[in-house]
């Protein structure tokens, strides 16, 4: 059975990434891409827990830091790790199921992970920082996909993984 947990989050980080670096900006049409990857990982965080979060967002994290060669390295997974770990920190204080929260939150964390990016790129990049007009346009288009991705990446996940309260219901049957 954790063999095909295991193998069900990696189907889903894979297919998130997929979309993320080849679906996605053809549907989204402008410099703004939605995060796909940092949705899915907020909402296993507040599904699934901390520690699933966590490793969903290195994991996930350094394979699109490889995949993309405009930000340094493990900028991308320094960001989704931050996020996982503030939120599994937030998960006792949230409403369990709460799907609005969730969304909300996918925003707030969109909108936090693209400030996260432009702080470390202005630190880390050899190249010209974003303008501060770019990067409030980023916050406001990427929040705004996460709040709108985020029910669809919620029904997916609970679709595919088996809640633990659930998966205890089942098995007692």
């Amino acid at each position: 059975m954790r063999t095909r947990r295991l193998a069900a989050l990696a189907a889903l980080v894979l297919t998130a990434l997929l979309l993320q670096l080849s679906v996605l900006p053809v549907i989204a049409g402008g410099a703004f891409v939605p995060d796909l990857l940092l949705v899915l990982v907020v909402v296993l965080t507040l599904e699934h827990g901390a520690r699933t979060g966590l490793w969903v967002a290195a994991s996930g994290g350094l394979l699109l830091d490889l995949a993309s060669v405009t930000v340094p390295l493990g900028s991308n997974m320094l960001v989704l790790v931050t996020v996982a770990y503030v939120l599994g920190l937030l998960r006792p204080y949230v409403a369990e199921r709460a799907d609005l929260t969730t969304a909300i939150l996918a925003g707030v964390a969109g909108a936090l992970a693209v400030l996260g990016q432009a702080a470390l790129a202005a630190l880390l990049s050899e190249q010209v920082a974003p303008g501060a007009s770019v990067v409030a346009w980023s916050v406001l288009v990427v929040g705004a996909f996460a709040v709108l991705l985020a029910p669809i990446v919620l029904l997916v996940v609970r679709r595919v993984l088996v809640h633990p309260d659930e998966l205890t219901a089942e098995l007692a049957r």
